[in-house]
């Protein structure tokens, strides 16, 4: 059996509120983590982005990194999700805001999910922006907001290029992201089982006999 992290360490702070959302911390993790070959694989693919100079590319790749992380979360919360993937209308920022609505994970992970795909509307539909500096200044501090604020990122400062403030940014939210992902695909997995369903009919019957419920 693959080894599996009980609390991955960071240099950047993935929690949220007690009482916002089901899961808060990587520390819920227990043994509901991904196999250290599959995190591996993953902080390999995110290490990805630093080999681009395009910052448009670095941009599109970033983003279709993030859409992956965010189906995957969904797919962990909807056995049928893929039919909803397939449909065209179902974009982007609909699957962030249904990922925020089921609340299983930080609100701030799906935020800065959000930032990112609205950085790479700025490079799509406006194609005199070349660079991170030709991005409006409130952008740009978006960026910085949610690496140095939100995940606290110490490995990262405020006079950071850009281009590495957004590399930090879709990093630390893709693995957050699949991370987090791990977490619901075992907890759903659970609630499908056999065993899950032989445990609730106990504390059903228990509850009854203890005038609990009718």
């Amino acid at each position: 059996m693959a080894d599996r992290p009980t609390t991955p360490e960071f240099s950047f702070d993935p929690s949220g509120p007690d009482g916002e959302s089901l899961f808060r911390s990587f520390g819920d993790l227990g043994h509901w983590g991904p196999s250290k070959e599959s995190l591996e694989e993953l902080i390999a693919l995110v290490e990805q982005l630093r080999e681009f100079d395009d910052d448009r590319l670095t941009v599109l790749f970033g983003s279709l990194v993030i859409e992956n992380a965010v189906d995957a979360l969904l797919e962990s919360a909807f056995p049928g999700f893929q039919r909803l993937r397939e449909n065209r209308d179902f974009t982007l920022s609909l699957r962030i805001e249904l990922a925020r609505a089921l609340r299983f994970i930080p609100s701030k992970i799906l935020g800065s999910a959000d930032c990112i795909r609205q950085v790479r509307n700025d490079f799509v539909h406006n194609l005199a922006i070349k660079t991170f500096e030709d991005l409006r200044p409130g952008r740009l501090d978006a960026m910085r907001d949610w690496v140095l604020n939100h995940y606290r990122d110490g490995e990262a400062t405020s006079v950071d290029k850009p281009s590495r403030i957004f590399v930090r940014l879709t990093t630390m939210t893709t693995i957050s992201l699949r991370l987090y992902a791990s977490m619901v695909e075992s907890l759903m997995g659970s609630m499908y089982s056999r065993e899950f369903h032989e445990l609730l009919a106990q504390l059903v019957a228990a509850a009854r006999r203890a005038g609990a419920i009718r």
